[in-house]
């Protein structure tokens, strides 16, 4: 603690730090704390995902906070609604005993209970571009006394076409404020970007191999595409514990391939744009309880994702850019764990391989896939068994005919989280999922059964119930 007390903190920020487990500040802490304690004014903060950012910025601006002032302080954005909460839990965590409140507003959450929130006061807002703008429109955000504003994971906001968004929003705030960026990675765009806005005056504050990246081993394998699969399931077999997340540039390609592993009984899931925010937080919270191994994702889908024991982070689809390639891979060998980042590259991406090493500066090895020929008769005699589960019913187990299908724009995960919802059954013990056009099949505990048989039957009011047990002989063709 004595060295966060070098930087000039005080005691209530010494002691919420000592809570949440800190225990010496990180490069990027070190360095920007005592800037904005001191009010040297604008500011680029470089440094990698999982170096502790939001710490370094929250920390001194509570500590700067004007007690009286009933309206927003600081402004931060986000490129996701993930992230937005990430932060505010930062911030709300970091407060101590101090009465301030932090509030997210985001997409895809009721505006109407963010407008409730704001009302009560709130001297810090993290939002997201689309959702911030609709606030200011209806005059329930207001940010035109702001000391702080601060664009968080610039290089994703330009990724991700949020830039123009950006300026409108910082348009609205007062002219006598700091203006703090944080990036891992500074394209030309957001160096000109920071120019404009900053009037040319800031500081660049860039740290170089933290201790995160170091405790990652990159490597990468060489295949044809129609071989990714095959090498995916000899990495998560041959590697003890696996534990990690995958990326997909589609959300098409997240749900193809999720299935593909859950058809040979991994326990993975999917996490895309698609999903409402509730099954989003559900597959996450399932995940980070480990009761996931395996988290199928889409680029925008995983920011914000807060985990510090991921073993692997595959990227079953090569990073569009450097950039994505540096935010993808900080998901793992945090917290002084170490981490080990895959990247598949068919012939025709080589040179951007090539560019992304060239740009990161990262040592990034080539390696040929692991071979799982010791472990081939060990899971063909395993996938032989859960094969056979899903042939023939488990004793104590019951089928349940469900009137939902594919026509219901519903893929099994969706299915399966729907009955979760409506019955509070766990999803991960409902399988054997089989789905046609205009009804499905799944199985699940006698037990359990009737806890989804009664829920459905007390819904239907008198009407054929939407859940019924599965008639024995044959089924339907939807």
């Amino acid at each position: 603690m004595k060295k966060f007390k070098h930087l000039g903190l005080k005691e209530r920020s010494i002691c919420a730090i000592s809570k949440k487990g800190f225990k010496k500040p990180t490069k990027i802490q070190s360095q920007i704390i005592p800037h904005l304690l001191n009010n040297k004014g604008n500011l680029i903060g470089q440094a990698h995902t999982g170096t502790g950012k939001t710490a370094a910025f929250a920390l001194p601006l509570i500590e700067k906070l004007k007690k009286s002032k009933n309206h927003v302080q600081v402004m931060i954005l986000t490129p996701t609604r993930e992230l937005a909460n990430q932060v505010c839990s930062e911030i709300n965590s970091l407060k101590g005993d101090r009465s301030f409140s932090a509030v997210s507003i985001y997409g895809g959450q009721p505006i109407g209970r963010q407008i409730k929130d704001l009302k009560k006061g709130a001297s810090f807002v993290v939002g997201t571009p689309g959702r911030v703008l609709d606030h200011i429109k209806r005059k329930t955000l207001k940010i035109d006394r702001i000391t702080h504003f601060i664009l968080d994971e610039a290089d994703e906001m330009l990724n991700m076409g949020f830039i123009d968004d950006v300026e409108k929003i910082m348009s609205k705030t007062s002219k006598n404020k700091n203006i703090l960026f944080f990036s891992a990675t500074m394209p030309k765009k957001i160096k000109s970007l920071a120019s404009k806005v900053m009037n040319k005056k800031y500081t660049h504050i860039k740290t170089k191999n933290e201790v995160t990246l170091n405790q990652i081993e990159q490597i990468y394998f060489k295949m044809r595409a129609k071989d990714k699969f095959k090498v995916l399931t000899s990495v998560i077999d041959t590697e003890s514990g696996f534990y990690g997340l995958t990326f997909c540039r589609t959300k098409r390609g997240v749900d193809k391939l999720t299935k593909k592993l859950k058809q040979k009984g991994y326990k993975a899931q999917s996490l895309h744009g698609d999903k409402s925010q509730n099954q989003r937080e559900r597959i996450f919270n399932k995940f980070k309880k480990e009761h996931i191994s395996i988290l199928v994702a889409t680029d925008v889908a995983a920011r914000g994702i807060d985990v510090n024991n991921l073993t692997h982070v595959i990227n079953y689809s090569i990073p569009q850019n450097p950039e994505t390639y540096v935010h993808r891979i900080g998901r793992t060998g945090r917290a002084g764990n170490t981490g080990i980042a895959i990247t598949f590259v068919t012939p025709s991406e080589h040179k951007k391989m090539q560019l992304i090493k060239r740009i990161t500066s990262a040592k990034i090895i080539k390696k040929s896939p692991p071979d799982s020929k010791p472990y081939t008769e060990n899971l063909k005699r395993e996938r032989k068994n859960k094969t056979r589960k899903k042939t023939k019913k488990k004793s104590g187990e019951t089928r349940l005919f469900i009137a939902k299908g594919k026509k219901d724009k519903l893929n099994e995960q969706e299915l399966t989280d729907f009955l979760e919802k409506r019955t509070g059954v766990s999803s991960d013990i409902i399988n054997n999922v089989d789905m046609c056009k205009s009804f499905s099949f799944v199985s699940v505990s006698s037990r359990k059964a009737e806890i989804i048989l009664e829920k459905f039957k007390k819904d239907s009011q008198g009407k054929r119930s939407l859940v019924e047990t599965a008639i024995s002989k044959g089924k339907k063709t939807g």
